[in-house]
């Protein structure tokens, strides 16, 4: 009976001890210059932190906050959610709870509160941690499963929030929504909320985007590249979106000779809708060869659209000769035309990947300095009239950072690492006239922001070479050599292709890449 007794004992205290293994610590807030930052440090086991929030409302019973989040990643030892929108005034109060999935268990810290004085410093109030019943493990749940505390989160191989917050038809529901310009697939959101949000946390893409498989045509920037989606160029690892661009050549199936003889046919991969012909098969003969260059480019045109909001993505650009990023947003439609940047591109980061590259008249262009904004025409003339730059000491290609496209229906503005660098005022047709620019006739048409006036995707590829984007007689590398095709040659592609061991010497699997941590899209 004695053993019996002191059996059932040490059962009960293995139980209560596990239980009691892990306790949430008190969340830390900290202020930012816009906005604010809670966060726990991490530990081994945990696999998520959830925060819902409240500012200068308390919560009552079960309910969701108005500012929510589902963090599954930790980033620089810590679990943290960040807010840059909501503005804090001095005496705010932050009434919020917290969720922890440790190990196989869900704990909840909740009833918290805290008060902002502009200066960073821990909670004061705590409440003791405990399990809830939530025991099914990440890898095998997919489907919503409520919480104690009601959150509609999911467990997941990926991650992609695009479902925006609807505005409610009246105020009496409890919502704090307030109107947006934005919308989302057509539909009104409230503002200030997070409308989409990917963290590449998986194992490949979430369903929010889709590979495009083709050819670009030579209405825009004509880039000497295929798309494709081969694993060894377009993934998704450690928690990072990977493109690395490689030779055609290179890839199984083809050889130098194929560039300038073979015939590349994407047959019914090819997700080209503007000419079938001319971006799914190309027949090499002549000058005329095969993109020599396999890339990749992912878009969510089927899954996520809106118009206007603020774009941030963290990402570590490609550095390498006649590489260059592609962080855009394209439009879903041709309203304002079809060709030469008729209906507009936004560019949320872009830079020409070379390590020392300058204009004929010694301007430095390479991966030092930074451009966004606007794409309306492709001659190179008029390329950066409504664009904005700035120089960085060493090149963007060398660490990640931080770039953010503000879009109103008023203007554009662009930062990177949260400070600012370029304001794009509206008016887009006007200053068209004013330089003697001949764009599309319909933008009269349209309204202020026209042709940023409609629902435009996101858009994350690589592009190298091209018509455009680099200007003739440029000088690239410590020896000055000329850039090896002019933009107005039909055999552009040719001569670039031609360069090739100069060009290739230059690019590497550890830095030739572009590398998104995430994507987030907020309403304003």
């Amino acid at each position: 009976m004695t053993t019996t007794f002191y059996g059932l004992v040490l059962i009960l205290f293995t139980l209560a001890h596990t239980h009691l293994a892990y306790e949430i610590p008190p969340p830390y807030v900290e202020v930012l210059q816009r906005g604010f930052r809670i966060s726990i440090p991490d530990e081994p086991g945990i696999t998520m932190f959830g925060f819902h929030g409240n500012i200068n409302k308390r919560f009552f019973g079960n309910e969701e906050g108005d500012l929510r989040q589902d963090v599954l990643r930790a980033k620089n030892g810590v679990w943290a959610y960040e807010n840059r929108n909501r503005q804090v005034m001095e005496g705010d109060i932050l009434y919020f709870w917290v969720y922890v999935q440790h190990e196989s268990l869900g704990y909840v810290l909740d009833d918290q509160e805290f008060r902002f004085t502009f200066r960073r410093t821990t909670t004061s109030r705590t409440t003791t941690t405990r399990p809830t019943t939530r025991t099914t493990q990440r890898t095998t749940r997919t489907t919503p499963t409520p919480m104690t505390r009601g959150t509609t989160s999911s467990w997941q191989t990926t991650r992609s929030t695009t479902i925006p917050t609807v505005r409610p038809d009246n105020g009496d529901d409890g919502l704090d929504c307030q109107p947006s310009i934005t919308t989302v697939r057509g539909k009104p959101v409230c503002r200030n909320e997070i409308i989409f949000e990917e963290h590449f946390s998986g194992t490949g893409l979430s369903k929010s985007w889709k590979n495009g498989v083709k050819m670009p045509l030579d209405t825009e920037d004509a880039e000497f590249v295929s798309y494709q989606n081969l694993p060894d160029i377009c993934y998704v690892r450690d928690g990072y979106f990977n493109i690395f661009p490689k030779i055609l050549c290179d890839i199984p199936g083809f050889t130098t000779d194929s560039i300038r003889s073979g015939t590349l046919d994407f047959a019914d991969r090819c997700t080209a809708v503007v000419d079938t012909r001319a971006e799914c098969v190309r027949t090499a003969q002549h000058f005329t060869i095969l993109p020599p260059v396999v890339s990749c480019k992912i878009k969510t045109k089927q899954t996520f659209t809106f118009k206007y909001g603020r774009v941030e993505i963290r990402a570590k650009l490609p550095k390498g000769d006649w590489l260059h990023p592609q962080l855009s947003l394209e439009p879903i439609g041709n309203d304002y035309g079809t060709s030469r940047f008729n209906s507009g591109q936004l560019r949320v980061a872009f830079i020409r990947g070379n390590e020392n590259l300058k204009t004929k008249n010694d301007e430095p262009i390479d991966g030092r300095k930074l451009s966004g904004g606007a794409v309306l025409v492709s001659r190179e003339k008029f390329r950066d009239l409504w664009m904005r730059s700035t120089f960085n000491e060493h090149h963007f290609g060398d660490d990640f950072h931080t770039y953010e496209l503000r879009w109103t229906n008023k203007s554009l503005e662009l930062y990177v690492d949260g400070a600012t660098y370029g304001t794009i005022e509206g008016g887009f047709r006007d200053l068209a006239r004013t330089n003697n620019v001949s764009v599309s006739a319909q933008l009269y048409a349209g309204e202020f922001m026209a042709p940023f006036d409609k629902e435009f995707f996101l858009s994350i590829g690589v592009g190298v070479g091209g018509i455009s984007d680099f200007p003739d007689a440029s000088r690239n590398g410590y020896g000055n050599f000329v850039k090896p095709w002019t933009n107005t040659s039909p055999k552009a592609e040719l001569n670039f292709w031609n360069d090739v061991e100069q060009w290739n010497s230059t690019w590497n699997r550890q830095n030739s890449g572009l590398q998104v941590d995430y994507v987030k899209v907020w309403s304003i």
